[in-house]
């Protein structure tokens, strides 16, 4: 009985505990800022995308960008990486039929990319498209 009720303790910390491995142990919690020369972009989408040529692996991450800013709720995994920015006016429109609003109708420059590197140590990436983007 003993030893039934140790082997049930011990199969529940290895399930609580992963087996002492993080799945998201590589990966980081990015935020920052986004603007369009020098102003905050008011709507838009940041991907970040691992950069095979430059070594980088993992999938790629996607967050909104609000008020020219972002927080991504999944890991961007470390390593080199290019990040991918479109932004828009956040005007709302309503699709009737769909039933929904949308705040990314007007583009304000054409997507802009630039190589990165993601390190744990710099959790915070701001980025300012230059006005050579519209």
């Amino acid at each position: 009985m003993r030893a039934n009720l140790l082997i049930l303790v011990a199969s529940l910390a290895l399930l609580f505990t992963g087996c002492g491995q993080d799945r998201h142990s590589d990966g980081v919690i990015l935020s920052g800022q986004v603007s369009f020369d020098g102003m905050p972009v008011p709507a838009g989408i940041i991907k970040f995308e691992p950069d095979a040529s430059r070594g980088g692996k993992g999938q790629a991450v996607y967050t909104r960008i609000y008020d020219g800013e972002y927080l991504n709720s999944k890991p961007v995994s470390q390593g080199a990486h290019i990040v991918t920015i479109s932004g828009y006016d956040g005007t709302s429109e309503v699709n009737e039929s769909e039933g929904f609003e949308s705040k990314l109708t007007t583009p304000i420059f054409n997507p802009f990319s630039k190589a990165i590197l993601v390190e744990s140590s710099q959790p915070s990436q701001s980025f300012d498209v230059p006005a050579s983007a519209r």
